[in-house]
């Protein structure tokens, strides 16, 4: 399957599922990059501030619990990468990081995909305002001992979330959340196209049903 002819199925994926989709004004807002690109696969506005960057599990349970309070906050560069700092990046899969870094309040940002903290803060600023009545949570975690940290997620009071695992199912019950594992394999990334496949193994999940609360 060329490359070509993949581009061609996407496209036309996207522009069905943004017909299909009935609430168009919606934020998806997640740990990572997915929230961005599940956007594009809609065909919908960007109305998350996280885009292009990252956040560890804990620190994105503690900004849905209070993400009015950490949006208020001011958007800091972190010119010392202390060895706490760079632990929590490893600690999701990361390596060295060679890219501008953020808090916000007592919560990191990982700007992968900024070149510099400039653009990034340009970006956060324009985009926290976006953040509509009617939100959507989703938590992306792939390691072990994130067990409590799926508990406290599931705690939140946001009525739509769903916890996205990458190899392992979670053993515990889940109450209030969906979840769903993905079954990527070993040295994969979640949002890699599957081999001679259509689709992303992130698309495993059935996100146009979720979104229309089917």
């Amino acid at each position: 399957m060329t490359d070509r002819l993949f581009r061609l199925y996407y496209e036309i994926k996207r522009k069905l599922r943004y017909r299909l989709l009935k609430n168009k004004n919606i934020s998806i807002i997640t740990n990572n990059c997915l929230g961005g690109k599940l956007a594009h696969d809609f065909g919908l506005k960007l109305n998350s501030p996280i885009v292009n960057m990252q956040m560890v599990p804990e620190d994105f349970v503690k900004f849905c619990k209070a993400y009015k309070m950490y949006l208020s906050k001011d958007f800091c560069e972190v010119t010392n990468l202390d060895n706490g700092c760079k632990e929590k990046f490893y600690s999701v899969g990361g390596g060295n990081i060679d890219f501008p870094v953020a808090n916000v309040g007592d919560i990191t940002l990982y700007l992968q995909h900024y070149q510099n903290f400039e653009e990034a803060k340009a970006a956060w600023e324009r985009r926290k305002y976006r953040i509509q009545d009617k939100k959507f949570f989703i938590l992306i975690t792939k390691k072990q001992g994130f067990e409590n940290v799926i508990e406290d997620f599931c705690k939140l009071s946001i009525e739509k979330k769903v916890v996205l695992l990458i190899d392992k199912p979670y053993k515990k019950e889940i109450k209030n959340t969906k979840c769903i594992c993905l079954d990527v394999p070993l040295g994969v990334h979640f949002m890699d196209r599957k081999k001679n496949c259509f689709y992303y193994y992130y698309e495993k999940y059935p996100f146009l049903k979720w979104f229309n609360g089917e």
